[in-house]
């Protein structure tokens, strides 16, 4: 019998754990857990712009650093976003990317096509276990349409990150006018 009330306290605890009702997603005003955009705004202030929290129980868990995104000119409406990601013990699959700043994102490469560098749209980017995939400029980034000045000017954006696997992380990029140097400034 105390088996039981172990086991079943074992697993009420390890579903409140997995649980975090203060993890907010990045849409509108409320989400189906009541999650605001203030709330949104409030886990940006307290999540460093460089760390992606990684899901223990899935062996990919991603980490992502330097991530940030181009401050566009006045009048234009697009722009990118850049960053390292990692994937852990298992190879993995980004397939998309949302949030509250832009109409639509998309994943895009950079390719020579008729001796002339071009842009494309990609289904996603492939992941090696252990390794990492670098967006850059000039090379392959998230393209961000559509955007909300006024979710840029607060010089963080949340962007959620989807991975073929199901696993997302919701991670903070800086608005930057420049390209970080190469110290990490």
């Amino acid at each position: 019998m105390n088996h039981a009330i172990w086991l079943a306290a074992a697993s009420a605890f390890a579903l409140a754990a997995c649980n975090d009702p203060a993890t907010p997603t990045p849409y509108g005003d409320s989400d189906e857990t009541g999650a605001s955009t203030q709330d949104v705004q409030d886990s940006m202030d307290q999540t460093p712009a460089d760390q992606a929290p990684a899901a223990a129980s899935d062996p990919t868990a991603y980490t992502v650093v330097g991530a940030w995104i181009r401050n566009p000119p006045p009048g234009r409406d697009v722009t990118a976003a850049f960053m390292t990601l990692t994937a852990g013990n298992a190879e993995g699959r980004l397939i998309d990317a949302r949030t509250n700043a832009a109409a639509r994102t998309e994943i895009h490469t950079m390719a020579m096509e008729d001796d002339v560098m071009r842009m494309r749209r990609v289904e996603g980017f492939d992941i090696p276990e252990g390794g990492s995939i670098t967006l850059a400029p000039g090379g392959d980034h998230l393209m961000l349409f559509e955007i909300d000045r006024d979710v840029l000017a607060t010089g963080q954006v949340l962007i959620e990150l989807v991975f073929e696997n199901g696993q997302t992380v919701n991670q903070v990029f800086e608005v930057r006018d420049t390209a970080p140097d190469a110290e990490g400034n």
